[in-house]
C-alpha cells in the first residue's frame, strides 16, 4: 500500500500507527470499522462494487458450477 492507503486504513481501524506496506486485517475487525463508519459490512461493500460473493467450497454456488 502507498502512504495514503496506509493512512486511510489506520484511520478506518482507529490505529495509532500506520500499518505495514503489506498487512492483513481480520474480517471481523474490518466489518466493525465499516459498520461504525458507513453502516455496512465488508461483504456488502464488495457485493455492491463487484457483484455477489460466493462460498467457493459450496459446490451448489454458481461460481463453483462454472469450473
Amino acid at each position: 500500500m502507498n502512504t495514503a492507503e496506509r493512512e486511510a486504513l489506520a484511520d478506518l481501524l482507529g490505529a495509532a500507527t500506520l500499518p505495514a506496506v503489506m498487512c492483513s486485517v481480520r474480517v471481523d475487525q474490518l466489518d466493525s470499522a465499516l459498520v461504525e463508519a458507513v453502516g455496512t459490512t465488508a461483504r456488502l461493500v464488495v457485493e455492491e462494487l463487484v457483484g455477489p460473493v460466493y462460498n467457493r467450497p459450496d459446490s451448489s454456488s454458481p461460481a463453483r458450477r462454472r469450473c
